[in-house]
């Protein structure tokens, strides 16, 4: 993409756009990041009904989702604190699907090309803020998460604004992007997205250019070579398990199987199987409320499962994991029709992002604020017209 042809006109609405697609990751206010959302709302149901009736046909067409979120506000039903389960549905589910709906609305009246002007600017909005803290801070994480809550969320939200750009990256912006991707990686000192860095470089240079050759094989050696220094950096300066940091694994492979989440994915599982068919009550709060009877719960325990299917099976049993697996499928499968750059880069954000949260559980609002609102986004470009729908 040349930007030397644009003028500075052609970047106002999408630097606004960025800057309200961008609100949730900053640690502010809840009003200040749910606000620009319900402004979206509000313009599409006073000014433009039909575009606002046209998200009720993408409802329709990825209805097991919607199956999967009643059925998570059912389990109040059955769980002993339907309080927390409706409190964790309004955060997980009810507002995040708010921003989808929102920035699909927004997507679908704007051109693709506007749209990839889009993409570029929120990267580089990122990046910014993300240099900004760093250097105000001095790279402290305790300090420098003032800016985007926790180093945890930080590593979501890289992810998430960077895949989104893959198909769309051209010879001119490639260079400029991979800098910007290992640098906000340096920052964010988290091992999952050093594991999951080849993952990014393989979508680009085989999926997207189609090519696997000398070259391919060269950049892929250096792209896993580096992964490997800092997994091997972390291993030499943090300890793999953070309840038994006298353990000194070998190897990196070790290393990374030793850390505490792996290691209490059974006892969870366990747990889970109390309830193996309909689960506890949605939400981490209500789980852990479930299994601690509202007492003490060791910090050794961990408070949820750190892995998104798990922590469905343990709230929402099998029953859910199916409906989980089943939105999955339907999203990817519908999304591979439209054959696009831009289903394409919905299908590496939904995928990237459950690889990101084997080792973790995405139950944050701002989070899925900030993920369903690139999944609107998309969205909204591949289903533009009533005929894009089935």
């Amino acid at each position: 993409m040349n930007f030397l042809k644009y003028k500075i006109q052609d970047f106002t609405l999408p630097l606004l756009l960025s800057m309200a697609l961008l609100m949730p990751t900053l640690n502010v206010a809840t009003i200040l990041y749910v606000l620009p959302t319900l402004a979206i709302l509000l313009y599409f149901i006073f000014n433009d009904r039909p575009a606002f009736a046209s998200f009720f046909l993408l409802a329709k067409e990825y209805w097991v989702i919607a199956c999967w979120a009643l059925f998570a506000l059912s389990s109040m039903m059955w769980s002993p604190y339907p309080q927390y389960v409706l409190d964790s549905w309004v955060s997980a589910f009810l507002i995040p699907v708010l921003s989808l709906m929102a920035f699909f609305l927004l997507a679908s009246k704007l051109s693709q090309e506007f749209l990839i002007r889009f993409f570029y600017l929120v990267v580089v909005i990122f990046s910014t803020l993300s240099i900004v803290a760093f250097f105000v801070f001095d790279g402290r994480v305790g300090h420098y998460s003032m800016f985007f809550g926790t180093v945890g969320y930080y590593s979501s939200y890289i992810l998430i604004a960077f895949v989104c750009l893959v198909p769309f990256l051209t010879k001119q912006t490639r260079v400029p992007y991979y800098f910007l991707l290992l640098l906000c990686f340096f920052f964010s000192t988290q091992r999952i997205v050093w594991v999951l860095f080849p993952f990014i470089f393989v979508t680009d240079f085989i999926f997207v250019n189609k090519k696997l050759d000398v070259k391919f094989v060269f950049l892929f050696a250096v792209v896993v070579f580096l992964s490997y220094l800092f997994l091997k950096y972390y291993q030499d300066s943090r300890p793999a398990n953070a309840f038994v940091s006298h353990e000194k694994p070998k190897n990196i492979i070790a290393y990374l199987l030793a850390n505490e989440r792996l290691y209490l994915w059974g006892e969870w599982f366990r747990r889970g199987m109390e309830n193996w068919f309909v689960g506890a009550g949605f939400g981490r709060k209500a789980s852990l409320y479930y299994f601690s009877h509202g007492g003490y719960w060791p910090r050794q325990n961990l408070n949820h499962a750190h892995n998104m299917f798990l922590s469905t099976f343990v709230q929402l049993g099998l029953v859910g994991l199916v409906l989980q697996v089943a939105s999955y499928w339907q999203l990817i499968s519908g999304v591979v029709k439209k054959n696009s750059k831009f289903s394409f880069a919905c299908i590496v954000l939904v995928l990237i992002f459950a690889m990101r949260h084997l080792t973790d559980d995405p139950e944050h609002k701002r989070v899925l604020m900030f993920y369903c609102g690139f999944v609107g986004v998309l969205m909204g470009a591949m289903y533009q017209k009533k005929s894009d729908f089935n």
